[in-house]
């Protein structure tokens, strides 16, 4: 087998201990200096591509601690905000005079304990508001 100069730009990433492939006459594989390489270059690409989503984790995070959190009083005006808007509808609804003769009753009934008078009067209420 003829003896080739070894190329300086391959020769430290192939072992010297390896026999040289017949047609080109280089080492078949890698040595530990390249293989150390590969495994620099793999970490580095691995964090680089690590680093934009912590950074753009980082800035949302940035952005929802500057955001000002509502006072109690700013919450309360929220609540009842929401809660108008719940009953703004009941108060031109019209009620039944039978159901609203057995919805008084049962009020009295809930303020004295009366539990099976309660039930009843619920359960014979037409109106399902």
């Amino acid at each position: 087998m003829p003896e080739t100069e070894p190329n300086p730009l391959i020769s430290p990433f192939f072992s010297a201990s390896v026999p040289a492939h017949p047609r080109t006459g280089r080492g078949g594989w890698l040595s530990a200096s390249a293989l150390t390489l590969i495994s620099i270059w793999a970490a580095c690409t691995q964090a680089q591509a690590t680093e934009p989503v912590k950074l753009a984790q980082a800035a949302t995070k940035a952005a929802a601690a500057m955001q000002k959190a509502p006072t109690p009083r700013e919450q309360e005006k929220n609540f009842l905000d929401r809660m108008d808007k719940v009953i703004s509808p009941l108060p031109d609804y019209k009620l039944s005079d039978a159901d609203t003769t057995k919805i008084k009753a049962a009020i009295k009934a809930a303020s004295g304990h009366d539990d099976a008078k309660l039930k009843e009067l619920q359960a014979s209420i037409g109106d399902p508001v």
